[in-house]
């Protein structure tokens, strides 16, 4: 032994330690701000105080020690023992530097331990809010390793050791039982040295001496759920617990052994905690190691493998209705694994961290299989949802980005490039009306693109707008065929009509109908004709010259007909004047080929009331008329009547090749 350890740290008996007096220990109010310190700060401190940079000196020890280390990990020793073994001058002011960095140590000791009790719970809680997914929320809650020179999510003083917060005795006596096992047990020697009375009264005074000057971190929700009926931790009793029960027995038992105590929960190779789960398996080096099951009550068991008191390796986990089987590393979901829920919700696939990243994804809003990020579906990925529809492709933030396709319940189909889950840029998309391939914008088409209707045998190519036909483009059906520019589906402004071979039209259009000038051709076995002209909502209307085989009218028409002043030529038969409804009506004068004429007032294209006659003899008459035969006797010639009857039947047949016009080409109405 060395000797400068001789005259401060003498060594206990079992019954010195239980006649210690802890009468003197007061406690005031707790806070916990020096376990935040950095590590770098510590270090400082531990070489700082008193005269150890000089001592150090002596001892050859560097300035920059080996880095302190997480109890938990294959590190060297951590600096406190290093000191403890090689200062030859620690006394009280050594036993500071000891407690000083076990205090920092035995608070992630406690904290993995506890994680270690209640873990299934963090993994299953509010059954991973899988049934509360928007887009796919948080998968796992994230139990992540900290780094020790941060603040944990959970600190173990903070928790437990304040006016408003209690610990459970087993969980708090466990934590520092296993600080010992894992951290000084490889110097039975030291532990030997220790001056249990001045240690305890020094652990409390230094966890007494701190003022709360940093916030306080939400409890664990998690370790209320594991039954226990034991003491509890509060400020008024910490010294009486921590001067009894196993940490006191603890002490005094291994002061007359070379190995560690354990305890007398260890039987026939179960370890019973004193919350009442049980852990059986192996172990090595006082640590849980190998193959074991870990029952913390009927709802929580883990069955597997660890490493070093850790998950590690192959192993399930069942919980609140709930299990995991697959891969752990470092106590988190690592590797091939599924979860999988009493509802049949769950989860399989590959995982990193407690997150999966790739894998089968089940519950009431429907399913997913692809690769995933903590917080969206992430990558290459197939959706289902619970309507039955079908989103494929890679995704970004829950959302489709990139190349993709939707399929829906009701048949219609989506495929192109996606951004949030809608078609933008080029897309195709294919409904129970029609198909679409073309740019799109909002999953509707816009720009250019091609648009074929399945109900009948039509199509349109051009340009849309917010998924209406808007601007220049060509709209066929059948043998038909609208061409121009459209304004919400509407053909508008100039353009085209195409009837078949039968009919075209070029002019003005307003609402898809011939509507202001235009030039109309006809084709067909029963009329061959041309119109150039004025239109009105498909009817030739205003003044236009019309031209139907060898005829040929010029001059004014209404809704499609004959009405007003004109002149029309019908096989050299030539009237001028004035025309209601298809019928000669009013002042007019016709001529005949053979050189007679009437010149007066007509009704029903026939002459009625005053007017003048001359027939191919030359006898002129002047007189009334009445059905087209004057109320005088005279001596007109009866060809004269004959050709007045001529004029009558051609202009009648004249109108008759209109209203077909009207009927079979005019009306004809094809709008999208």
């Amino acid at each position: 032994m060395n000797r400068y350890f001789k005259k401060s740290l003498t060594p206990v008996n079992k019954s010195n330690t239980e006649n210690l007096d802890y009468s003197m220990i007061k406690m005031p109010q707790i806070s916990f701000g020096y376990m935040h310190k950095s590590v770098q700060q510590l270090k400082k401190e531990l070489f700082e105080k008193l005269e150890y940079q000089r001592a150090l000196k002596r001892l050859d020890i560097s300035p920059n020690p080996t880095k302190y280390r997480n109890p938990f990990r294959s590190t060297p020793e951590p600096l406190f023992k290093n000191i403890i073994k090689r200062n030859k001058f620690i006394q009280d002011n050594g036993l500071d530097e000891f407690i000083d960095a076990m205090f920092f140590n035995i608070n992630n000791s406690y904290r993995l331990l506890n994680k270690d009790l209640v873990a299934p719970i963090d993994y299953f809680t509010a059954e991973i809010q899988v049934r509360n997914l928007k887009r796919l929320k948080p998968l796992v809650k994230v139990i992540e390793a900290e780094d020790v020179d941060k603040p944990p999510l959970e600190d173990f003083w903070f928790r437990n050791i304040s006016k408003n917060y209690t610990a459970r005795w087993d969980t708090f006596e466990e934590a520092i039982c296993r600080h010992f096992i894992l951290n000084i047990n490889t110097s039975i020697g030291t532990i030997r040295k220790l001056n249990w009375e001045s240690l305890l009264k020094k652990l409390l005074r230094k966890i007494s001496s701190k003022s709360n000057d940093i916030e306080l971190w939400p409890g664990h929700p998690g370790l209320a759920s594991i039954p226990y009926k034991g003491p509890v931790v509060t400020l008024s009793n910490f010294q009486n617990c921590v001067t009894s029960g196993k940490f006191k027995s603890l002490a005094a038992k291994s002061l007359g052994s070379e190995t560690f105590y354990i305890g007398e929960r260890y039987k026939k190779n179960v370890y019973t905690f004193a919350c009442g789960a049980e852990y059986k398996g192996e172990w090595k080096s006082y640590m849980r190691d190998g193959l074991a099951k870990m029952t913390y009550n009927e709802d929580f068991v883990y069955d597997g493998y660890l490493f070093k008191g850790r998950r590690h390796g192959y192993g399930s986990c069942t919980a609140l209705g709930g299990y995991y089987k697959g891969y752990w590393e470092e106590d988190l979901i690592d590797g091939p694994g599924e979860i999988a829920y009493s509802d049949g919700s769950g989860i399989s696939g590959v995982w990193k961290k407690n997150q999966v990243v790739s894998g089968r994804l089940k519950w009431s809003g429907g399913e997913y299989t692809g690769y995933l990020s903590p917080l969206y579906f992430e990558g290459s990925g197939v959706f289902i949802n619970k309507q039955g529809d079908i989103k494929k492709g890679i995704w970004v933030k829950g959302k489709l980005n990139g190349d993709g396709e939707i399929t829906m319940k009701n048949g219609n189909f989506y495929k192109g490039s996606f951004v949030d889950d809608h078609l933008e840029g080029q897309g195709f998309i294919d409904t129970t009306i029609f198909t679409y391939n073309g740019e799109v914008k909002q999953s509707l088409p816009e720009g250019f693109g091609k648009i074929v209707y399945k109900n009948i045998s039509s199509d349109y190519e051009g340009y849309f707008s917010a998924g209406t036909i808007n601007g220049k483009g060509i709209y066929k059906i059948d043998s038909h065929m609208l061409k121009g520019e459209f304004i919400l589906g509407k053909l508008s402004g100039k353009g085209e009509k195409t009837i078949g071979s039968i009919s075209k039209y070029v002019g003005d259009f307003s609402d898809s109908l011939m509507h202001g000038k235009g030039i109309l051709r006809i084709s067909s076995e029963n009329c061959k004709s041309i119109y150039n002209g004025e239109f009105k909502v498909n009817k030739f209307h205003g003044n236009g010259k019309l031209r139907i085989g060898d005829c040929e009218y010029k001059g004014s028409l209404a809704h499609g007909e004959l009405h007003g002043n004109g002149e029309i030529l019908l096989d050299k038969v030539k009237y001028k004047g004035t025309f209601f409804k298809n019928e000669a009506n009013g002042r007019g004068s016709v001529h005949f080929i053979d050189g007679s004429y009437y010149d007066g007032e007509f009704s029903y294209s026939r002459p009625f009331g005053s007017g003048e006659a001359l027939d191919a003899n030359g006898y002129w008459l002047a007189a009334n008329f009445l059905e087209g035969k004057p109320v005088i006797r005279h001596r007109l010639r009866n060809d004269f009547f004959t050709n007045l009857q001529e004029f009558k039947e051609k202009l009648m047949s004249f109108c008759a090749l209109i209203e077909w016009i009207n009927e079979n080409i005019c009306s004809t109405d094809f709008n999208i």
